[in-house]
């Protein structure tokens, strides 16, 4: 609890599935070792840095270091990695058919490992 402005009030921190969703049917997680899972089905959402609308990730993209993309997922959306300088390697599956405009820009990306 924190005392002033005039009362008292706790923080209760939002951690809601809705806060890891990219995709309608897609979640994300960060690992402490600095790979950004995406796991479930369908699109992702298109992102557009030049108009504020950033990726859920996007206050911890310099911690980000590979991206594993899963089974199952269809489109890589726009800006998606973009300014996520950090990225060295991504991993693509066989289900991707798209990818958005600058979805991997400003990336140092080094490896890209895709499935058959």
């Amino acid at each position: 609890m924190t005392a002033g402005y005039g009362g008292y009030f706790t923080w209760i921190e939002d951690e809601t599935e809705t806060n890891y969703q990219c995709g309608d049917n897609i979640t994300w997680e960060l690992t402490d070792e600095g790979k950004l899972i995406l796991t479930g089905t369908g699109e992702m959402y298109d992102y557009d840095i030049s108009n504020v609308q950033y990726t859920p990730w996007y206050l911890c993209i310099d911690s980000i270091k590979s991206v594993e993309i899963g089974t199952g997922i269809t489109h890589i959306g726009n800006d998606a990695f973009n300014k996520c300088s950090s990225v060295t390697s991504i991993t693509i599956p066989e289900t991707v058919v798209s990818i958005g405009s600058f979805a991997f820009a400003e990336c140092a990306i080094e490896e890209i490992i895709l499935s058959n």
